[in-house]
């Protein structure tokens, strides 16, 4: 489509600079400017070309106007024959002469063959008032042909813009997916995090005293449950704990035996060695000024001792970049040490603060001493006590734990009776945990 023929058609036109098509209709053409299009979108814009790079033709928005082709053939007064309708058929009314309809030429001569051009022409009376007639439409193969390509072409346009349809629904279902995946995993980690507050809620908020034994077994269980995921908890990172320090250790042994292999005349201090960078400099300057006094002869041959110096100097050069390298590759192990010393004495704090603070409740002792009350009659024999212990205090038993347990309890025995309730288990599960 080029020029006025264009007006009237939807389009889509390329914008490189956002790289997308748009669509909208043409409804202007200038020859200067080109194609006033107007968007879907509101915006009103010239564009100069409508090669098929920038612009792609749609659809025609105008009808095509069929009442010329058989305007020349059906002249109708309109001013009388606004009164009737489709149906009506049209009133003639009866001449003063009988009239003859034109016939055409070819009729005329299939009826009559023999009648001549003259009888024909004198057959054929002018019609006096053409407006008082409707005159029958003659059937025209162009009208039929150009009605199919009409509807070719309202066909080609159709399909094509269900292929577009479709593909914006294609592209809605992928967006309606992507939607609803996100809508999943936004509603689980609603639920996650629900949950989480409603456990932190639960543990920050002040026990209330139970009304039923229901009520207080069921506060007991749930407190045991915590605690249990607690000691599990602090069990890792004691674990993770003992595993950094044994690789500190390793680290540490293998830089002290490092260390004691240095020879003894390269051991130094940091004070010592910036001692030594600032001699080294200070005789480089005088070196350097005592070599820029000298004045150099016609033809300037170097000495022995000028040659010695400048040996010296590159000597000392190294050496005091060697000694730089080394002063800062020592700063920064020794550097790096203290940091990780300070984060492990905070963190052994802080596991000493909650272990003493596990010591003090007897919620945990009470758990574990009835577990090991296998008669459930509130008292422990010698071995299950012996046997407890060295579970609470694993890492701290010695070869002669057993019997340093059996001679306190012999002492520490007020009733004689060769058990061990909960009280005596909790005076001597403080006892040996302190020494």
């Amino acid at each position: 489509m080029f020029g006025n023929d264009a007006v009237g058609w939807r389009v889509e036109v390329y914008w490189t600079d956002e790289e997308e098509w748009f669509a909208g209709v043409i409804t202007e053409y200038n020859e200067e400017q080109g194609y006033y299009v107007c968007y879907d979108d509101g915006d009103e814009k010239w564009q100069e070309s409508n090669c098929p790079t920038s612009m792609r033709f749609l659809a025609n928005t105008i009808d095509v106007d069929t009442t010329n082709d058989v305007q020349n053939t059906t002249q109708i007064n309109s001013d009388q024959t606004d009164n009737y309708s489709d149906d009506d058929e049209p009133v003639i009314p009866s001449p003063v002469k009988p009239q003859v309809c034109p016939v055409p030429q070819a009729d005329a001569v299939a009826i009559s063959p023999k009648v001549s051009d003259a009888i024909v022409s004198k057959l054929v009376i002018p019609v006096t008032k053409p407006s008082m007639l409707k005159p029958k439409i003659k059937p025209s193969n162009a009208i039929f042909f150009k009605d199919r390509e009409e509807l070719r072409e309202i066909k080609n346009k159709l399909e094509a813009t269900k292929q577009s349809l479709i593909t914006e629904l294609e592209q809605v279902k992928v967006t309606l997916k992507a939607a609803s995946t996100k809508s999943t995993l936004l509603k689980e980690s609603i639920a996650e995090y629900t949950t989480k507050l409603t456990v932190a809620n639960l543990a920050s908020t002040s026990k209330l005293a139970a009304q039923s034994p229901e009520e207080r077994t069921l506060e007991l269980s749930m407190c045991n449950k915590q605690m249990t995921k607690e000691n599990s908890e602090l069990l890792g990172t004691k674990s993770d704990i003992k595993q950094r320090v044994e690789r500190l250790q390793t680290k540490s042994k293998s830089l002290q035996l490092h260390w004691e292999n240095v020879p003894q005349k390269e051991k130094c201090t940091l004070i010592e060695v910036q001692l030594e960078i600032a001699l080294l400099l200070q005789q480089k300057a005088n070196l350097e000024a005592k070599v820029s006094e000298i004045q150099p002869s016609a033809h300037p041959t170097e000495s022995v001792d000028t040659k010695i110096i400048k040996q010296k100097l590159s000597e000392a050069d190294a050496r005091i970049w060697e000694l730089k390298r080394d002063c800062h590759s020592w700063k920064l192990q020794v550097n790096q040490e203290q940091t990780k010393l300070a984060a492990l004495q905070a963190r052994k704090l802080a596991l000493a603060e909650q272990l003493q603070r596990f010591r003090s409740s007897k919620v945990l002792l009470r758990s574990a001493f009835d577990r090991c009350d296998s008669d459930c009659n509130g008292v422990l024999t010698m071995n299950e006590t012996i046997r407890l212990l060295k579970v609470l205090l694993e890492g701290q038993e010695d070869a002669n734990f057993e019997q340093t347990i059996k001679t306190y309890f012999q002492r520490a025995d007020s009733n004689q009776d060769k058990v061990i309730d909960f009280n005596e288990f909790c005076t001597a599960f403080e006892q040996i945990a302190t020494k």
